[in-house]
This record gives C-alpha cells, sequence and structure tokens, in this order.
C-alpha cells in the first residue's frame, strides 16, 4: 500500500499541465482509498475480536473462582 501511495503522489506531483494518464491516477487513488477502508474495518474486527477474548478470560475466571 505504501509503495501505490508513493506512485500516487508521484502522479499527481505531475500537476495539472502535464498529461500524465489522469485515469490511471484516478483509478489507483480509488483503490487505495478501499483498502484503505478494508484494512480498517479488519482492524476493527480484530479489536472486538481481542477484546471478547479478554471478557471471556475474565468469565472463565469468574467460573473459577465459583467451582
Amino acid at each position: 500500500m505504501e509503495r501505490r501511495a508513493q506512485l500516487m503522489q508521484e502522479g499527481e506531483s505531475f500537476g495539472p499541465f502535464h498529461d500524465v494518464a489522469p485515469d490511471a491516477v484516478e483509478c489507483m487513488a480509488e483503490t487505495q482509498q478501499r483498502e484503505q477502508d478494508m484494512l480498517a474495518a479488519l482492524m476493527g474486527v480484530l479489536d472486538l475480536a481481542r477484546e471478547g477474548r479478554t471478557e471471556k478470560e475474565h468469565h472463565v475466571g469468574l467460573m473459577d473462582l465459583k467451582g
């Protein structure tokens, strides 16, 4: 993802006076945004799973004390 971001930055740095495949730069920007959104969503899922594991450990600890 970092490499794609560098390529996008390079393409955009040419400015509007250069005819540097503007459609390709736009497509790369859309793809980059979608992949960042997916990565953020996956990180959210992993955070929820981690919280669930911590909660379960707490519940198991409570059950062991009562048993």
